[in-house]
């Protein structure tokens, strides 16, 4: 009775795992892609963020020690 009543649904649940599966499959590689998204962004802040960095360190090196100092004295508590 039980085999009777397998065969007669086998189909159907065989369509329904295959159907399981591939929502499954969807979602990880969907996943996996904003996984790749999300790092590339982050690589594109991280070199935003240097080239910031370099060109910030670049004027202050150009800059004479009194221009610094009074650059600096705009982010100190204490004044000077």
């Amino acid at each position: 009775m039980l085999s009777a009543l397998l065969a007669q649904f086998a189909p159907y649940l065989v369509g329904a795992l295959a159907l399981i599966g591939g929502i499954a499959a969807a979602y990880l590689k969907g996943r996996s892609r904003g996984s790749t998204d999300a790092k590339a962004k982050l690589a594109q802040a991280d070199a935003k963020a240097v080239k910031t960095a370099r060109k910030v360190e670049d004027d202050v090196r150009k800059s004479s020690d009194p221009d610094v100092d009074r650059r600096l004295s705009q982010w100190m508590r204490d004044k000077r």
